[in-house]
């Protein structure tokens, strides 16, 4: 009698195991081929250090993985450009180092604007507004604030300078303002 009671236990369990490969294969049938990318294992800041970063190594769905996933664990000495949340899948545009080349732009210029610590914590990519203050001493007059009309993207950064992409028809006031005057950054 309980030799049945085992047996009838191990084919339950055998069925059930069975039952729930085959249903796995169903499922992945539906979503298609999968491949393998970098998941992140616990939610980035944008600007956060790769190096402390604890990964892992998912399947995914090939229909609802990204061109750019990382398929191999990056290097420790990157930064994320942007956010991400436990989970997610890394691309390459989530870090400095592989980030597609920006350029400026059709109609757009590249310029180098001196960093200050006045200006916010800034990553390539990033959208910023300028504002540029006129010198009193140097013959200005008065002190006077303008806006750019329109905004300007973060190229590229270093500790002395950012490279900003900004449009053609600004370019002489930046660069006079920087010369004579103060340009400020304001992340948007």
């Amino acid at each position: 009698m309980q030799h049945a009671a085992r047996l009838a236990v191990v084919v339950v369990v055998v069925g059930l195991v069975l039952a729930a490969s085959q249903r796995s294969r169903s499922i992945q049938e539906r979503w298609g081929s999968t491949i393998e990318v970098v998941v992140i294992e616990h939610d980035v800041a944008r600007g956060d250090p790769t190096a402390p970063i604890e990964w892992r190594r998912e399947q995914r769905p090939t229909a609802f993985v990204p061109s750019d996933a990382l398929q191999a664990i990056p290097s420790a000495d990157d930064v994320f450009v942007r956010s991400l949340h436990a989970g997610d899948v890394v691309t390459e545009r989530d870090l400095r180092s592989m980030s597609p080349a920006l350029v400026p732009g059709e109609g757009r210029r590249a310029v180098g604007v001196p960093l200050d610590p006045s200006v916010p914590p800034l990553v390539v990519g990033d959208r910023v507004d300028l504002f540029l203050i006129a010198d009193v001493f140097g013959g200005a007059g008065t002190s006077e604030v303008e806006q750019l009309g329109s905004f300007a993207v973060v190229l590229d950064i270093d500790a002395e300078a950012a490279t900003l992409s900004v449009p053609a028809n600004d370019v002489e006031a930046l660069a006079h303002t920087a010369l004579h005057g103060r340009v400020v950054i304001a992340l948007r």
